[in-house]
């Protein structure tokens, strides 16, 4: 138990370096938790890829009581003439 909070307040620390600092890193984002009368509860922990100065990724594994996990992404990038977003999701049950 103990160490699973150490293991949490690490991550903590290492997100607020991250969003402190002028450096564009890859790494987890902050969690999210939701409940719905469909879903059940839910849980999301985003993971941001940073490719490229102009390319990025973002993963979002989410897991519901009630369906099980999904696992949902965000692909943007920027070029001289053009911009764009492509996300994808999966839903195995």
């Amino acid at each position: 138990m103990l160490s699973q909070i150490l293991h949490m307040l690490f991550g903590l620390v290492s997100m607020q370096r991250l969003l402190l600092s002028d450096d564009v890193k890859s790494g987890f984002l902050y969690p999210s938790f939701t409940s719905s009368s469909t879903s059940g509860y839910s849980f999301v922990l985003p993971y941001y890829v940073n490719l490229a100065p102009n390319y990025d990724l973002t993963l979002y594994p989410n897991y519901y009581q009630e369906r099980g996990s999904y696992l949902n992404s965000e692909f943007r990038y920027l070029t001289r003439g053009n911009q764009g977003k492509i996300t994808a999701g999966v839903l195995p049950n």
